[in-house]
């Protein structure tokens, strides 16, 4: 295989290898956009869930006081005082009741938001992996095809290959274009 077979296919494996490279990393690249969005939703789950608790809480409060208003009212039908004997203690029960009915909604809304805003720091973390990983894979493409290119030339010297007659340095003559003008570009 002569040296102008053998640069062409370098180029063409350097061309791969930066090809593969940026492929990888836009794959990873993607990964890590979409794992961001879901660490988003995920964070926006959380607040809706603890919405929801915080209106459960809501209704417990409102239902208590529907029901202390009850006891209080069939009390004075029957012409009972409502803050002495069984109608106290009745309104007493129904009120601690209530209250830790609430108090659990409260506490439920407090670990929806907080298992959300883990649940999206953790997917978040996987994004910025995914990124750091797109980032090596670029690289990693450069890097290939730069040690395809040191390869093939340490090949190519073995093989014997003058580079001066390619790069205007002598040698057999001939070379680039550009070694007329005593190896370097005309300015």
């Amino acid at each position: 295989m002569g040296p102008e077979l053998t640069a062409i296919m370098t180029i063409g494996k350097m061309g791969m290898d930066i090809a593969g490279g940026m492929a990888k990393s836009d794959a990873l690249s993607s990964q890590a956009v979409w794992l961001r969005l879901q660490a988003r939703q995920q964070a926006l789950q959380g607040r809706s869930n603890a919405i929801k608790y915080v209106n459960e809480g809501a209704r417990h409060l409102k239902q208590t006081r529907i029901n202390l208003a009850t006891i209080n009212a069939r009390g004075a039908a029957g012409n009972l005082n409502p803050f002495t004997g069984s109608l106290f203690a009745l309104s007493q029960e129904n009120l601690s009741e209530g209250l830790l009915d609430y108090d659990a909604a409260v506490t439920n809304a407090q670990i929806a938001r907080e298992t959300g805003n883990l649940q999206a720091a953790t997917t978040r973390f996987q994004a910025n992996q995914y990124a750091s990983a797109a980032r090596r894979a670029k690289t990693g493409g450069y890097l290939s095809a730069l040690g395809t290119a040191a390869s093939a030339g340490m090949s190519m010297q073995q093989s014997g290959f003058d580079f001066g007659s390619v790069f205007g340095g002598g040698g057999g003559g001939g070379g680039f274009p550009y070694a007329q003008y005593g190896g370097s570009l005309p300015g």
